[in-house]
């Protein structure tokens, strides 16, 4: 086993959550108004 979910090598960007990045078992999704 290579890699899995929560050992990704890191996010994009420390600060900012990217639409389709994981972080630990989540994933971010955009966000829907209403």
């Amino acid at each position: 086993m290579e890699r899995g979910v929560g050992l990704r090598l890191g996010r994009r960007h420390p600060d900012q959550l990217i639409v389709g990045e994981t972080v630990d078992f989540w994933r971010v999704e955009p966000r829907s108004s209403g």
